[in-house]
């Protein structure tokens, strides 16, 4: 079922929350949308309405950019009329969901599995292996940072009521950092 986009558009706005409404598999409609085959109009006016819907994880875990990477190996054994299409448009869905919500692509479903996974799996083409890869090493830097400043401001909130050797403690040795002196503005990077 491919729903016009105007169609898609009223239902949003008319309904906001269903969204993020599940169904007995615990789909949202981001999930369906993978399954239908939805125009990526539908899946923007998803986004648009409420972002979180492409973090959702159904009754296996999986979102829907790891429906999309698992999707592209049936895709590849269809003929070549009737899978070139569809890897094309699996493609695209996929580049728009790893773009659109980098939390997701470091997710793992309840095996284990990231959307990344599900593409080698599925043998998808080099071309869409290496825009997840892209993006999971943009996640994960990304996630690496946010880790490391809030480590960062935890110490500072130690700095005003601890001694060095508390501290020091606190740091990582794989961080490197090294400890100037108590104050956090002295806390460098290893040979700076």
């Amino acid at each position: 079922f491919q729903p016009p986009l105007d169609v898609t558009n009223t239902v949003v706005r008319l309904f906001p929350h269903m969204v993020a409404a599940r169904d007995h598999s615990s789909r949202v409609p981001m999930h369906v949308a993978v399954e239908c085959e939805a125009p990526l109009d539908v899946f923007n006016c998803l986004m648009e309405s409420d972002p979180r819907c492409a973090e959702a994880r159904d009754s296996d875990g999986k979102t829907p950019l790891m429906l999309a990477c698992k999707e592209m190996g049936s895709a590849m054994q269809s003929g070549f009329y009737d899978g070139k299409g569809k890897v094309r448009w699996l493609a695209d869905v996929i580049k728009f969901l790893a773009k659109s919500s980098p939390n997701s692509i470091l997710v793992e479903d309840d095996g284990g599995r990231t959307a990344l996974e599900h593409a080698l799996d599925s043998e998808a083409p080099r071309k869409t292996i290496k825009t997840l890869q892209r993006a999971t090493r943009q996640a994960a830097r990304e996630q690496g940072e946010l880790e490391r400043h809030e480590h960062l401001r935890k110490m500072k909130g130690h700095c005003h009521v601890r001694k060095g050797e508390d501290i020091r403690s606190l740091l990582p040795r794989e961080s490197g950092l090294v400890m100037k002196s108590t104050s956090i503005s002295r806390v460098v990077a290893e040979g700076a």
